[in-house]
């Protein structure tokens, strides 16, 4: 059965029509709850915008659905839960907006996303947990900002994201979850904030390149990308690189430089990071290394350097870093190292003076390392 909305009818109310001479708007809450509806859905191309809840939880749909070719805005959750709804989701280019939750939860569009070349921002949840889509993501150069969990767990993406080279704002936890997403992982340098979470457990098996005019990272924002490989490089705009940025990211290969303009390395930044397998340098300008930041990055080599900019080193900072078999040399002003900061570095050799700065030495801190020979304190 083909549900089509024809051109003179204008919706006030729930599956209450009334007549009118041109229908330009559906308003709100106008087919919400109207399950028995089913087929496709032919929204006329008179229509400018779709009200908020306009068709929200009509279930019963179970056709394809066509947009009106003008229009502008869809309202927020305007067909969210429509659970049956199949094929592809077009958006014309007419369409600026798309609201919040305008298309979460409905798992049955079994099709591609296409996104018009006219659009400005995608809302909050706008597709989360459409999990039959399928196909390649792209986001159209219009595009500024995308709302937080915009395409969260929408798992059946399996082609490459490309992301709008006008984009400003990359919401909390927007493309978290897209584990069948493959290849690079190419952030514009027009982005200016990535939030928290935005591409945990994404399944990107390519490099990561991060724009360069970056002023805010989000807590976790890469955690358990499992696949992402290559280097790590930190843009020159970034400051602190927050807590769990980039823990258990396990393909990470080459030597860790955390930039000279870094202040904080926040808690399990690297955590996990198990393959990373050269140098660490840490930056001149580090004032802070958070608990856990390094924690079982077991493949790193050679000296393990604290700059003189260091004043805290946070508990489990660098456990289990079993890799570095050069000399532990603790930086001039460091007041606090937390416990079990460098436990079970075994192969860390030569003496380990402790600065005259230190004020707090944690419980186990340097436990399980053999090698370090001599334990003094500077006067």
């Amino acid at each position: 059965m083909l549900v089509s909305i024809p051109y003179y009818v204008n919706l006030v109310s729930p599956c209450a029509p009334t007549q009118d001479p041109e229908l330009v708007h559906i308003e709100d809450g106008a087919f919400e709850n109207c399950r028995g509806l089913i087929g496709d859905l032919v929204i006329p191309d008179t229509v400018l915008s779709i009200g908020k809840n306009a068709f929200r939880n009509c279930f019963g749909m179970n056709g394809t659905l066509t947009l009106s070719s003008k229009l502008k805005t869809i309202g927020e959750a305007a067909f969210e839960g429509c659970k049956k709804m199949t094929g592809n989701i077009q958006i014309p280019d007419s369409v600026e907006v798309i609201e919040d939750y305008a298309f979460d939860s409905c798992p049955g569009f079994q099709g591609n996303l296409l996104l018009g070349s006219g659009l400005l921002s995608i809302g909050v949840s706008a597709f989360e947990a459409c999990i039959g889509l399928k196909g390649n993501l792209i986001i159209p150069d219009s595009v500024t900002i995308i709302g937080e969990n915009a395409f969260k767990d929408t798992v059946s993406f399996r082609g490459t994201l490309k992301l709008s080279q006008n984009l400003i704002t990359i919401g909390d936890f927007a493309f978290a979850g897209l584990n069948n997403v493959k290849g690079n992982l190419l952030i514009p340098d027009s982005v200016d904030s990535i939030g928290q979470g935005a591409f945990e457990r994404s399944g990107f098996d390519g490099t990561l390149s991060m724009g360069a005019n970056m002023s805010s990272l989000g807590v976790g924002a890469f955690r358990l990308c499992l696949q992402l490989k290559g280097d790590i490089h930190i843009p020159l705009s970034i400051k602190n690189i927050p807590n769990f940025l980039f823990e258990r990211c396990v393909m990470f290969t080459g030597d860790l430089v955390i930039p000279d303009h870094v202040e904080v390395i926040g808690d399990g930044a690297f955590h996990g990071c198990t393959s990373l397998n050269h140098n660490l340098h840490i930056g001149s300008n580090v004032k802070s290394i958070g608990s856990l930041a390094f924690r079982d990055c077991q493949r790193l080599v050679g000296d393990l350097i604290i700059p003189s900019s260091v004043t805290s080193i946070g508990d489990n900072a660098f456990q289990r870093c079993s890799g570095f078999n050069g000399e532990l040399r603790i930086g001039s002003n460091v007041t606090e190292i937390g416990s079990n900061a460098f436990s079970d570095c075994a192969k860390l050799r030569g003496g380990l003076v402790i600065p005259e700065s230190v004020t707090t030495v944690g419980s186990n801190a340097f436990s399980g390392c053999p090698r370090l020979k001599q334990l003094k304190r500077e006067f």
